[in-house]
Parts: structure tokens; C-alpha cells; sequence
């Protein structure tokens, strides 16, 4: 264990190398949730193509990029880089594995906007969905799911599957509170 230290000690450019890697992976995030959201806004300007917009955009921002999780997985791969200069031995050991736990948790992210973009669209519909709890987002990606014409029958009855078991979920909440 103490030759990695010693190791550690000697390699002054390890920062720079993470917050290279850091800056390449977001550098590929940006253009491709431009060209995403752009998607979005074009569909939702034409109302002949509208279907699932309001849904789509909110899976985009909270599951498929998850700006949340984005914001932490680049504070992995930073925030323990500036402190490089002042730690040493078991600190600098724990600094390369935060960074690398955000560098491997940004490329897992990737795997999730590839399925989007190659049109694996329901699956991330339907777990949105399955999740989503009680808050201001809810009647808005229901109706988006509701005005939808072109619903294949079995899309259309998981998609009710899911709405039942989320008004059942209300209804037993709303029955213990009384």
C-alpha cells in the first residue's frame, strides 16, 4: 500500500488528467442535449407531431440526462481534484476514487441517452411514470400521455396499468390520512 502512495506523491498531473477526462465527457453531454431538447421544442411547435412532448421533456431533464445527477457526477470528478495539491498518501487515494466513481457514473449516463436517441423511448416512459409521485409534474405528463392518438394497444394498456396503480397509491394515501 505504500507504493501506491509513493506513487500518488510522484504523479503531480493525475488532476489535469481527470479534469481532462471530466471536461471531454461534458463536452459530449452538451451538444447532445441541444440537439435532444431542440427535438422536443421542434415537436412540440408542430401540433400535428405533439405526441408525449410534455412526458418526453421532462424524462429528458430527470431520467435520460438527470441534470441532478449530472451536477453530482461532476462534482465527483472535480471538487476532488483542487485539493490535490495539499493531500497527500490515503487522502489522494480517496480523491482518484471519487473522481473515478464520477467518470465511470457519467459514462453509465451515456448508455441511458444512447438508448433515448436510438428510440427505446417506452421503456423510460414507463418507468418515469411508474415513479413519479404526487407533484406539480403529474396531470401535465398524464395528459401529454392521454392526448396521444397513436397508441399501440399494448403501450395503451401498460400505459393505463400504470395510471390505475398510481391513483390506487393516491386513493390508499389520501384513505390513512382521514
Amino acid at each position: 500500500m505504500n507504493s501506491v502512495f509513493r506513487f500518488l506523491e510522484r504523479w503531480d498531473n493525475l488532476p489535469s488528467a481527470i479534469q481532462a477526462i471530466g471536461i471531454a465527457l461534458l463536452t459530449i453531454f452538451i451538444p447532445l442535449a441541444i440537439a435532444t431538447l431542440q427535438d422536443i421544442y421542434r415537436r412540440k411547435r408542430r401540433e400535428d407531431n405533439a405526441e408525449f412532448v410534455d412526458l418526453d421533456f421532462n424524462i429528458i431533464l430527470d431520467k435520460v440526462f438527470g441534470i441532478k445527477r449530472l451536477l453530482l457526477y461532476a462534482a465527483f470528478i472535480f471538487i476532488p481534484t483542487i485539493f490535490w495539491g495539499i493531500s497527500c498518501g490515503e487522502f489522494r487515494l480517496i480523491e482518484i476514487v471519487l473522481s473515478l466513481i464520477g467518470i465511470i457514473l457519467m459514462v453509465i449516463s451515456f448508455f441511458g441517452i444512447y438508448r433515448w436517441v436510438k428510440g427505446d423511448v417506452f421503456e423510460f416512459r414507463f418507468s418515469y411514470l411508474r415513479h413519479l409521485t404526487k407533484d406539480t409534474n403529474l396531470e401535465i405528463v398524464w395528459r401529454s400521455v392521454w392526448e396521444t392518438k397513436n397508441i399501440s394497444l399494448e403501450n395503451e394498456r401498460e400505459f393505463f396499468k400504470i395510471f390505475s396503480n398510481t391513483i390506487n397509491k393516491f386513493l390508499r394515501s389520501y384513505g390513512t390520512k382521514s
